[in-house]
């Protein structure tokens, strides 16, 4: 017969034993007295049961049911529930069992709930298996867990969840699922999540997700994690996230990648970032980046960071910087350096800027700029400093541009370069200058030049030296142009040269001195060379010395003019000698003077050749001597004749014995005199033979 039930408690009744009694009489005398509606053939059902020890007279009689026979009867019952064993519970019928309420099931023997089917279990009142108690658990076999709805288990108490083993789990319908709460879940050993398949994550609810816990999360199959939703994964505690594996995330659906959250990201083990997917970073939510560390990012794999857009990494947190490397920083979309800023860029490893590209670079904003240090500068390849424009070379910090290197230096265009400040220029290591060209050079404004050391400028090629205009040379301090090389200073044009002033020359060192040739030596001007010092003079090659004019000999202190040498001297021309003045000849050593040749001699003005000391015309060579004319010898002061010797005398010629003056004859030693008149006494006659004794 088909039965349908309409069952109610009406009323219960607890008569308890003595206070002393023991442990085990607890269930001892104890009676539920129960009003249910059954059908007649239920009611032999009851009388049946050996823990039902008393059935009332039907009181009433209902009308009788559509497809029934028989109608339904109310009666009252007396259950005894100490007589109540395993095969009791399991004869119940279902009119009793849906009529028991929480309080009934917990005054069960806990033995005795080992005889509770799934069928049974599905026929209790949701809110009665509130009444299931630890002791009874353990007695619960694990079959009887397919008896349990959704709606029962909202009902039970976390006590008993935290009970629940895998073999308990893996019978439960996976429909039952939607009733865990957010503490039940939380209770949950982790052991026993080993049973949950995708058909439980399916029904789990998103608010109970959020009771879930790392080690349950780290115990769930892939097969499980793979059903997970992203509403579900948004509801998953933060700290939770650790318990995920590399494999675990991989197998998570793109939809559901969608539902991590800054926070969640944050916690996740570094590692795991390492499976994630192009199509799951694609799904993922811009707003979760600023959950990735440092960590994470070096887990990521290029082909993920180079699907950065500028909203990705406006939300990614400053700090995360630090983990990209060099390869990965190399394949970031030119376009996302727009959201870089200063503080990104702060914590940049240096050796990850070695990724940096021309196109990122020429993306980075002015505040971005700001943040590079020396250190990061000196890591950023050479080809890639082409992107700086003029505009950002401007906010780069005096510090940064000591990280420049020589390579670098010569990817600058000379617009950028033409933008450097006095401040930038004296920050550049030595190394780094000798990588401008002489284009570059070329296009620095002159008082932009000052920022230049003399170290600086020494490691200048010549070459590029060799732009260096007029303006320029002429906004070099002294101290600056002490740094010229030889190989610098041989490489300046004229125009350059004649540009020197005074103090610039007096400051060029005596090594870099030996670099001018005779053509620069020609332009430098009169003013200017009154900062020549002997020791550069005497640096001076045979070559260069040639290039002297008159004027400048001319202009010559007593004190540099010392400088000469005997071979510099001699290589002087004989245009240049005829600048000579009495002072400066009579300043000249004996020495220096022996290299004098006869025709640089003949060239010597008349006032030149009064400045001859005896001492001095003495130490001149015969051939020098003979080289005098008649005007320079009369210029000869009377004192300086007497330094003739008589070879010197032997070795005049006619033409220039004429020059001689009476007084001069007068001065020559009686020895010479006698030479002096054997030689040319017939020029003078009888009449002058006077001079000569």
């Amino acid at each position: 017969m088909k039965k349908t039930l309409a069952l109610f408690i009406l009323t219960a009744a607890f008569l308890f034993s003595a206070a002393n009694a023991s442990a085990n009489d607890v269930y001892k005398e104890r009676l539920v007295t129960l009003e249910l509606s059954v059908s007649p053939d239920e009611v032999a059902s009851l009388e049946q049961m050996p823990a039902v020890s008393e059935i009332e007279e039907p009181r009433v009689r209902q009308s009788v049911r559509e497809g029934d026979d028989e109608g339904v009867i109310t009666v009252g019952i007396t259950l005894d529930m100490n007589a109540l064993d395993a095969q009791a519970v399991s004869e119940m019928c279902s009119c009793l069992i849906m009529a028991l309420e929480a309080e009934h099931l917990a005054l069960f023997k806990p033995e005795a709930v080992a005889g509770f089917s799934a069928e049974q279990i599905a026929l209790l009142k949701p809110e009665t298996v509130a009444g299931f108690t630890v002791a009874q658990i353990a007695f619960l076999e694990v079959e009887v867990m397919a008896g349990f709805t959704a709606q029962h288990i909202a009902y039970l108490n976390t006590e008993l969840v935290a009970l629940f083993t895998a073999e308990h789990v893996a019978v439960l319908n996976p429909l039952a699922m939607a009733g865990f709460t957010v503490e039940q879940i939380a209770v949950i050993n982790p052991l026993a999540m080993v049973s949950i398949t995708a058909e439980y994550i399916i029904n789990l609810t998103p608010a109970a997700a959020s009771g879930c816990t790392m080690a349950q999360i780290a115990n769930l199959s892939l097969e499980a994690i793979a059903a997970f939703s992203a509403a579900q994964i948004a509801f998953i505690p933060a700290e939770a996230m650790a318990g995920f594996s590399v494999a675990q995330i991989a197998v998570l659906s793109v939809e559901t990648l969608a539902g991590f959250t800054a926070a969640q990201i944050a916690l996740l083990k570094p590692e795991t970032i390492a499976s994630l997917t192009v199509e799951q970073i694609a799904f993922l939510k811009v707003e979760a980046m600023a959950g990735f560390t440092a960590q994470h990012i070096a887990y990521l794999n290029t082909e993920l960071v180079a699907l950065l857009t500028a909203e990705h990494v406006a939300f990614l947190n400053p700090l995360a910087m630090a983990g990209f490397s060099a390869e990965q920083i190399a394949v970031i979309n030119p376009l996302a350096m727009v959201s870089i800023t200063a503080e990104y860029i702060i914590n940049l490893t240096p050796a990850a800027a070695s990724g940096c590209t021309m196109a990122q670079i020429a993306n980075l904003s002015l505040e971005a700029i700001v943040g590079f240090s020396a250190a990061q500068i000196g890591f950023i390849p050479a080809e890639a400093m082409a992107g700086f424009s003029v505009q950002q070379i401007a906010f780069l910090s005096v510090g940064a541009f000591s990280g420049f290197t020589a390579a670098q230096i010569t990817f600058l265009s000379a617009d950028v370069v033409a933008g450097f400040s006095v401040e930038q220029i004296a920050a550049f290591s030595v190394n780094a200058v000798s990588g401008f060209s002489a284009a570059q050079i070329a296009s620095f404004p002159a008082e932009v030049m000052a920022g230049f050391s003399a170290e600086q400028l020494a490691v200048f090629p010549a070459d590029v030296m060799a732009n260096l205009s007029v303006e320029q040379l002429g906004s070099l301090s002294a101290d600056m142009v002490a740094g010229f090389t030889a190989a610098q200073i041989a490489a300046f044009s004229t125009d350059i040269v004649a540009g020197f002033t005074a103090e610039q020359i007096a400051s060029i060192s005596v090594d870099a001195f030996a670099g001018f040739t005779a053509t620069q030596i020609a332009s430098i001007s009169i003013d200017t060379f009154a900062g020549f010092t002997a020791t550069q003079i005497a640096a001076l090659s045979v070559e260069t010395v040639a290039g002297f004019t008159a004027t400048q000999i001319a202009s010559l202190s007593l004190d540099v003019l010392a400088g000469f040498t005997t071979t510099q001297i001699a290589a002087l021309s004989v245009e240049a000698v005829a600048g000579f003045t009495a002072t400066q000849i009579a300043s000249i050593s004996i020495d220096t003077l022996a290299g004098f040749a006869a025709t640089q001699i003949a060239a010597f003005s008349v006032e030149a050749v009064a400045g001859f000391t005896a001492t001095q015309i003495a130490g001149l060579s015969v051939e020098a001597v003979g080289s005098l004319t008649a005007t320079q010898i009369a210029a000869i002061s009377v004192e300086t004749v007497a330094g003739f010797t008589a070879t010197q005398i032997a070795s005049l010629s006619v033409a220039t014995v004429a020059g001689f003056a009476a007084t001069q004859i007068a001065a020559l030693s009686v020895e010479n005199r006698l030479y002096f008149y054997r030689y040319f006494g017939r020029l003078y006659g009888d009449t002058n033979r006077l001079y000569f004794y």
